[in-house]
């Protein structure tokens, strides 16, 4: 099993789409406004300035989208407009030569930012995918999943929908690594990631957290439904084997539980009440599932137990 390059989930998308589209009309419209402005000045100047410079600006607005497409649109509106300059303007206090050189040069200008605009916005387009992905699995990393729990928690604080987090960890992890040897846990983590994604919706956001353990966001899923998913999610991961070297290798997780309430400070918060749920999961046996309010009744429970003893 190589490493797996998985197409990027909507998570969410539809929010994050809306953001992307806001702006980059925000950013039309800024270069249409800044190109108007131009061409008005434009209008008012006899020939021979090289009013078409100016476009240059508009161009490089495309950089607050961080889209190809606003530069090139931004690029041919600046384009019309210089040449449109040309034959609008006041008559010229310069010779042609001089006119037509400069409209030239505020061209050249133009598509040379427009350029290196566009060669700019490619590189980020393909670095971001690298930047947000972990090596070894293919799914997001612990740095995506922060920009899109906090992404999540605004949006769920906004427009009051449940949000769910499911904490796993690989039981006796270190154990599988000394028997089998560090290259058979890189598999288990591979196919542990690979059935992660596999039982995921579009818009979850399945995520390698660091190390052996592995988080789960659930938009639009409340405790209950995220209690349903985690036990789904238990039994494909208790079907799964991996296969090193002859020999057979079995695998078991414990699955932390938690639902951001409007208590929550944040994203801190969300992740360590998850975490506490998968420990406690851990401590009651392992290959379990927990809920951060199961814990609690655990801990209540176990000191009612203390307390009668005494």
């Amino acid at each position: 099993m190589g490493v797996m390059t998985f197409p990027p989930h909507d998570r969410g998308s539809a929010l994050v789409a809306l953001i992307a589209n806001s702006r980059q009309r925000t950013s039309l419209l800024l270069g249409a406004a800044l190109a108007a402005a131009i061409f008005s000045f434009d209008l008012l100047t006899p020939l021979g300035i090289a009013a078409g410079v100016p476009y240059v600006a508009v161009v490089m607005i495309a950089l607050y989208t961080r889209s190809a497409r606003a530069a090139l649109a931004l690029a041919a509106l600046g384009t019309i407009l210089t040449v449109l300059g040309y034959f609008l303007a006041p008559a010229a206090v310069a010779p042609p030569a001089v006119v037509l050189t400069n409209r030239a040069l505020a061209l050249f200008a133009i598509w040379t930012t427009t350029i290196v605009t566009y060669l700019h916005l490619r590189t980020l387009a393909e670095l971001k995918p690298l930047a947000d992905r972990d090596e070894l699995t293919g799914l997001y990393n612990r740095r995506y999943f922060k920009k899109e729990a906090a992404r999540q928690i605004g949006a769920r604080r906004r427009y009051r929908y449940p949000l769910s987090l499911l904490m796993l960890d690989v039981d006796h992890f270190k154990r599988i690594n000394d028997e089998y040897g560090h290259a058979a846990g890189d598999q288990v983590l591979k196919a542990l990631a690979r059935t992660l994604h596999i039982n995921a919706r579009e818009i979850d956001t399945v995520c390698r957290y660091g190390g052996e353990e592995f988080a789960v966001l659930l938009p639009f899923t409340n405790l209950d439904s995220a209690l349903g998913k985690a036990r789904r999610v238990q039994t494909a991961i208790n079907a799964v084997t991996v296969h090193r070297r002859r020999r057979t290798i079995t695998f078991r997780v414990s699955i932390g539980v938690a639902e951001f309430t409007s208590a929550m400070r944040g994203i801190k918060e969300f992740v360590d009440t998850a975490d506490r749920a998968m420990y406690a999961a851990k401590a009651a046996g392992r290959n379990r599932i927990m809920t951060a309010a199961r814990r609690e009744g655990r801990r209540r429970r176990h000191a009612r137990r203390r307390a009668k003893g005494r």
